[in-house]
């Protein structure tokens, strides 16, 4: 039976107990909005938004998240909706669930989707390459699968490869990306969810001894300030894009392009959001980070 109850926000939302918490190591809560208020669904009842308070130990990051999230659609990319919001003395990044559709009659229906992880029935617990994870060859194969979208979705998972990487989001892995089974053959990649730049925290400068990785590799290089062109010709080369339309030259170009425009587009987000608590802290770092792994990139693509 299908059931709201009126949610009573905590003093800190993470202070989650066990029946709101999502899958993953970060706190979040999931919960239905309504006539500009949030309630707790049980049964069949279905959530509209997620609700994140940001990684214990790292300050601010939910608003970090936030302007990761903010700077992507910037540029264009497909991303959910987002706010940031404060709940209390806590404040949150609240996410619009994309797989959720309101019917004409108020009743929120569920899309179904499948992280990567769950299409290629590989255990959640090994999400990272590193660990025996799906790979980004595995991830364009299985994304071949999907009839008529294929190219469309291949195009735009290497398009999320791309900023993932230019942001240093390093938690970028296989459960962090998404199929909407819309229809019969109707199979698309979801867009852009849970992307922070680590940015704030660690420096994206390459390093010889335990250098900065991200989640997944592009032609098999994934450390931070190591890509350039060659590594878009293997991706190409590996996974026999060409045939689909996506060469190497129109990649690398798209690859050069966005690292041209995401410190920009950053900046005027940072700029748009001057007022939130904690962007003093957080924003130069994530910019001037941000900025110089670009710089390096664009030189490493020409």
């Amino acid at each position: 039976m299908a059931q709201l109850c009126l949610f009573r926000c905590p003093r800190d939302l993470h202070d989650i107990t066990t029946q709101w918490s999502l899958g993953g190591q970060q706190a979040k809560i999931a919960l239905r909005l309504e006539q500009g208020h949030w309630f707790e669904c049980t049964g069949a009842s279905a959530t509209t938004h997620i609700l994140k308070p940001g990684v214990t130990g790292m300050e601010y990051q939910a608003l970090v998240e936030y302007l990761s999230m903010k700077t992507a659609y910037k540029i264009g990319l497909p991303v959910a909706e987002t706010e940031y919001r404060q709940f209390g003395e806590e404040p949150a990044i609240v996410i619009k669930r994309y797989d959720r559709k309101r019917l004409e009659d108020g009743r929120v229906e569920r899309i179904h989707q499948e992280d990567l992880c769950q299409a290629l029935s590989i255990d959640p617990s090994v999400k990272y390459t590193e660990q025996g994870g799906p790979t980004t060859p595995r991830i364009i194969e299985l994304l071949r699968s999907t009839g008529a979208n294929a190219r469309e979705n291949i195009y735009r998972f290497i398009l999320y490869l791309f900023f993932n990487y230019l942001i240093g989001a390093t938690d970028a892995h296989a459960k962090n990306h998404s199929l909407l089974l819309l229809a019969d053959n109707d199979v698309r990649i979801a867009p852009l969810y849970d992307v922070a730049s680590i940015a704030p925290y660690r420096s994206l400068t390459p390093q010889k001894r335990k250098p900065l990785r991200a989640a997944l590799s592009i032609g098999d290089e994934n450390r931070f300030g190591s890509v350039g062109s060659a590594n878009v010709e293997k991706m190409v080369r590996d996974a026999g894009l060409t045939d689909l339309g996506l060469g190497s030259n129109m990649l690398i170009e798209r690859f050069r392009a966005m690292a041209d425009i995401v410190p920009s587009a950053l900046n005027e987000i940072v700029d748009a959001h001057k007022d939130l608590r904690g962007i003093d802290k957080i924003a130069a770092p994530m910019q001037s980070e941000i900025s110089a792994h670009c710089r390096r990139t664009v030189k490493r693509l020409s």
